[in-house]
């Protein structure tokens, strides 16, 4: 998406992770959105979704890349369309 200019940076990006059960519980303790740089992380359920992406080291993940939608906060610089943790977010 780079590449082809769609994004300039990977916080304009929401990412979908297909885990198998094997890795589904290390995912959900962490902060994905914070640990990849990307505005949001959604944790899928259906593996076989046939946008995704298997990783080369790893054949029980799939991921599926697209552009985030919303407004960009000024404080947290995630796009969203809803307001941040943070009290002083410009997204309503």
């Amino acid at each position: 998406m780079r590449n082809n200019k769609i994004i300039k940076s990977g916080l304009e990006t929401n990412i979908d992770i297909f885990p198998s059960a094997e890795f589904k519980d290390y995912f959900d303790n962490i902060n994905l959105s914070d640990f990849l740089v990307c505005s949001n992380v959604n944790l899928k359920k259906n593996i076989n979704d046939d946008r995704a992406v298997s990783l080369k080291s790893l054949n029980d993940i799939k991921v599926f890349v697209k552009k985030a939608s919303g407004q960009k906060c000024n404080y947290c610089w995630k796009i969203s369309g809803v307001s941040c943790e943070r009290k002083n977010c410009p997204i309503k």
